[in-house]
């Protein structure tokens, strides 16, 4: 009797710790993030749109375009990181580096691809004074122009801590840019 608990002990200890396992999978894999865009994914998409190839038109991550015999047109990245998806989870692009074309996408999972909420002015200076900081003030003409300031010093601001500020208690928050070129496109997603 006494064998025969443990080893009933030992099977559900192992079905407990796989149970957890397969929790965390499950919860990472909401916000799981991939491998960056590579260009075999983007040639892969531009073909499935009818095109030829994928072409970097400028030295820079909105460069890419799908490019064929009667014409092209700019590469929809939430089209390549839906198309290169094996699951229903919805999928989001995500600019991480504007000035490099080879490595300035990743695709996210998302629990959906609707923002939770838009980062607007007054959620960065409420941020940025509850780290200490008088407010909040743009510094160039771009996403991440955005500074905390206080007497004169100015210090960088973590998008991704603003959405924690905004979203509090949420897990797995992504932070994205619209528009590299529009300081006012940021957005939280889950």
């Amino acid at each position: 009797m006494d064998g025969w608990r443990r080893r009933l002990g030992a099977v559900v200890g192992m079905a407990v710790i796989a149970g957890v396992v397969l929790l965390g999978a499950g919860t990472a894999s909401a916000a799981a993030i991939y491998a960056p865009v590579d260009r075999e994914q983007l040639d892969r998409y531009c073909r499935s749109e009818g095109f030829a190839q994928a072409s970097l038109r400028t030295g820079n991550a909105y460069g890419w375009r799908c490019d064929g015999p009667s014409g092209g047109r700019p590469v929809d990245m939430d089209g390549v990181c839906q198309a290169s998806n094996r699951t229903p989870t919805p999928r989001i692009s995500r600019l991480t580096d504007f000035h490099n074309p080879y490595g300035g996408w990743e695709c996210w999972n998302t629990a959906s691809s609707v923002p939770r909420a838009a980062v607007g002015a007054d959620g960065l200076a409420a941020y940025c004074r509850g780290e200490g900081y008088v407010g909040a003030r743009l510094v160039d003409s771009t996403a991440y122009g955005w500074r905390c300031t206080s007497s004169g010093s100015t210090a960088y601001i973590s998008m991704r801590k603003v959405c924690q500020s905004i979203l509090p208690g949420s897990v797995s928050l992504i932070d994205r840019v619209a528009n590299y070129h529009d300081p006012y496109s940021w957005k939280c997603y889950q």
